[in-house]
């Protein structure tokens, strides 16, 4: 995939080295770019405002504008290295969308690259986990709109970047958290180093790897893509996807992928996995998976999201009752971005869930089950759909991979 950069640019500079001698690799390109700079305050530990600061200083001596994007609510009681990921990406995220950038640029470097395909090798990732991060992607902030995110230093090693500031004597800081061997990077960071230590080239040979398995996974993808077309696959207003029933053991991986866009799940699902539940839904009965269910209805594959996973049957919590307020939008259960267009606060239920299950007939029930309907006070609405009020993600999820970042709470 090629993206060319868009005119307008946020860097994510931290005060660590890498993103400090991007910014200051960025400088001379002025003339050619329109740069903004961001740091994020996550106000986990001390030192983390200092770092911040020192990005903002350097930021203003070099002549970029600067803002530091503080994190607010309560510190997670659990997952807070997750948390605190998924808060920096949307505040840079919308940092970016409400200052004009077209796409943030971070200073991922092959240090990073290397660390994450070593880390997605040990977990026996297929050929799109070991492809580890790509140059150009899309992101979003909850219901908000997809921009670019670019790592344009994914080929320059980390020492190199470190010598560049210092013969620069430019500052940087180092984070006390990336000695912590309680984080796995940091195990794998050192291992890494073991290993070059004794003359082995590990990086390079990691990044090569990611790189070939990352043209792989885009050839493979393209394949699932046509085979989708080739079914007269579709995706509809209840978020369900659609599939020609003329389905053998080679679409296996296309299933999976069709899975987790209907389903909303982070994480990719195993080919053996899916072939199961595919023999299964052939067979006439219904399969789940993943957090979606897999059913033949005549000469079609339905695949849509589990009843149980919103209704919070089967131990499946349901997702909490969503408020909009007039003119709002936001994300619900990952999977719909659901708008307020009229003037009185709304609720968000699924539309399994008490009297709207009545609104459908029997052979579409469990299908619209996981979809969204609107409540306003004890008022039953009806469909968000209906109402132009929800947009369904599967379909982006399936062919754009935006990387949507929701609060976690």
């Amino acid at each position: 995939m090629r993206l060319d950069p868009p005119r307008r640019l946020l860097l994510a500079v931290s005060g660590g080295a890498d993103s400090m001698a991007m910014m200051r690799l960025c400088a001379p390109l002025r003339d050619r770019f329109e740069f903004a700079v961001a740091s994020v305050d996550h106000r986990l530990r001390a030192g983390a405002r200092a770092e911040a600061e020192l990005a903002a200083n350097e930021a203003r001596r070099l002549g970029f504008d600067h803002a530091i994007l503080e994190r607010t609510g309560a510190r997670p009681q659990s997952g807070v290295q997750a948390a605190a990921r998924a808060a920096r990406y949307r505040l840079l995220i919308n940092h970016a969308c409400a200052s004009g950038a077209g796409a943030i640029v971070t200073a991922h470097n092959a240090d990073d690259q290397a660390e994450t395909a070593l880390m997605r090798a040990a977990r026996r990732s297929g050929v799109r986990g070991l492809a580890a991060m790509a140059p150009a992607s899309f992101v979003a902030a909850d219901a908000g709109a997809a921009i670019r995110l670019l790592r344009p230093l994914l080929q320059v090693r980390r020492r190199d970047l470190r010598n560049f500031l210092t013969r620069a004597g430019a500052p940087f800081a180092d984070d006390p958290s990336n000695e912590d061997a309680a984080y796995e990077r940091v195990r794998v960071r050192r291992e890494i180093a073991q290993r070059e230590a004794g003359g082995e080239f590990p990086v390079e040979r990691l990044c090569e790897n990611a790189r070939a398995a990352r043209e792989a996974a885009f050839s493979i993808e393209t394949a699932e893509n046509n085979r989708f077309a080739s079914l007269n696959g579709r995706f509809d207003e209840h978020g369900a996807a659609h599939l020609g029933a003329d389905l053998g053991e080679r679409d296996a991986a296309l299933i999976a992928r069709v899975v987790q866009a209907v389903a909303g799940g982070d994480y990719p699902l195993s080919g053996a996995q899916a072939l199961k539940a595919l023999k299964t839904a052939l067979s006439g009965c219904r399969a789940t998976l993943g957090g979606a269910m897999v059913k033949r209805r005549g000469d079609e594959i339905s695949i849509f999201r589990e009843p149980a996973a919103v209704l919070g049957r089967a131990g499946a919590a349901p997702p909490a009752m969503l408020e909009i307020a007039p003119g709002q939008s936001a994300l619900w259960d990952a999977r719909f971005i659901v708008s307020n267009r009229s003037h009185a606060r709304l609720r968000v239920a699924p539309a399994g869930a008490g009297a709207a299950a009545g609104l459908f007939p029997d052979e579409d029930r469990d299908l619209a089950a996981g979809a969204p309907v609107l409540w306003r006070g004890g008022e039953l609405i009806g469909p968000a759909w209906e109402f132009g009020h929800s947009t369904p993600l599967a379909d982006e999820r399936f062919f754009r991979r935006v990387n949507r970042f929701a609060e976690i709470t």
